[in-house]
């Protein structure tokens, strides 16, 4: 999940770079269950732009990791699902 995110003259950019191991396995027919883990590293960028439209900013590289769940349903060549994701750093 890239993204930028503003408020009140702050802006912050990320970045993810995640590398996973997922295990899946068929729980019924055409419904599979699977789990997964890894780190990431990440770049963060927040940029404040002060009283005098001078932008001040900071960037870095950031240590992560992230643990997630999927349900997926497959219906020939369609699949539909349900997953939830933890991310850190």
């Amino acid at each position: 999940m890239a993204g930028n995110f503003t408020s009140y003259g702050d802006e912050i950019s990320i970045m993810p770079v995640g590398l996973n191991v997922k295990y899946a396995r068929e729980v019924a027919r055409n419904l599979a269950l699977d789990a997964g883990a890894g780190p990431s590293y990440s770049y963060a960028e927040h940029e404040k732009e002060s009283r005098f439209s001078q932008k001040e900013g900071r960037n870095d590289w950031i240590l992560g990791g992230q643990v997630f769940v999927d349900l997926t349903y497959k219906i020939r060549w369609f699949s539909i699902g349900i997953n939830g994701k933890y991310q850190g750093t």
